[in-house]
């Protein structure tokens, strides 16, 4: 596979972005915007895993990186949380998938800082399809049950 960004190309970016995010972000829509099949090569091995015509949610966020299923339960612990701390259903995605270090890290707007793909696997090992996805397109899921937060 023919990588899209070439090492002059990072170099360059290497000097302007100082964390690991901003790379991951500015990876990962380089290669979408250039070309849809392909995925950031940090995801490769997470995305090897998955089967042919899955499709995940792809987060890319300050701390990494995350592959979701776009069904999924909440534990008992997380629900006690969310209504203790009174979270909004943003609150408790990123609480539950993109584990911030600290419950005081909820009050970060999640929505600006995390950016997420709809991933799915085509018939090669290799070959992914990828559409930039909203925050509101990611939350039309959990209020649609897709991402089921009843714990049920």
């Amino acid at each position: 596979m023919e990588r899209l960004i070439s090492r002059q190309e990072k170099e360059k970016v290497d000097k302007k972005t100082k964390t690991l995010y901003e790379w991951m972000c500015f990876e990962a829509e380089g290669i979408i915007k250039y070309n849809w099949t392909d995925v950031a090569v940090h995801d490769r091995n997470i995305l090897s895993k998955m089967r042919v015509n899955e499709t995940r949610l792809w987060a890319i966020y300050e701390l990494g990186s995350a592959l979701l299923p776009l069904t999924c339960h909440v534990n008992e612990q997380v629900r006690q949380e969310i209504l203790e701390y009174e979270m909004s259903s943003v609150e408790a995605f990123c609480l539950r998938f993109l584990k911030p270090t600290s419950l005081g890290e909820r009050e970060r707007d999640f929505r600006k800082d995390t950016k997420f793909y709809f991933i799915t696997k085509t018939d090669s090992d290799y070959d992914y399809f990828a559409v930039p996805a909203s925050t509101s397109d990611v939350m039309a899921f959990v209020f649609c049950g897709a991402v089921d937060f009843s714990g049920n």
